[in-house]
């Protein structure tokens, strides 16, 4: 996950010279993605093993429940996780530069 860290510092860096904000954001997102494929959270279909699918899959209906991360016994890989760290950083990255 330390690459990965760097990978959003680098991208980011217009936005926080020091990288702070980036990183304290990223232990965040960790902490969301975590936190929600251990109490199997409807919150995003990234990180679930449920039909195979992500988000980018126009076929699943993520926001009726059917296919988010509901039921899926909690099982994740650590490929998924990483998924759902992004998609927890972009949504708390975004929420906190407005």
């Amino acid at each position: 996950m330390e690459a990965l860290l760097d990978k959003l510092k680098e991208k980011y860096k217009a936005f926080d010279a020091t990288g702070d904000l980036i990183t304290i954001v990223f232990r965040n997102a960790q902490k969301q993605a975590l936190w929600t494929a251990e109490n199997n959270v409807d919150d995003c279909p990234y990180g679930t093993d449920v039909d195979g699918g992500r988000v980018e899959d126009t076929t699943k209906d993520w926001y009726s429940g059917n296919d988010r991360r509901r039921h899926d016994g909690g099982d994740i890989t650590m490929k998924e996780l990483v998924q759902l760290t992004l998609y927890f950083f972009d949504k708390l990255f975004y929420s906190s530069a407005c």
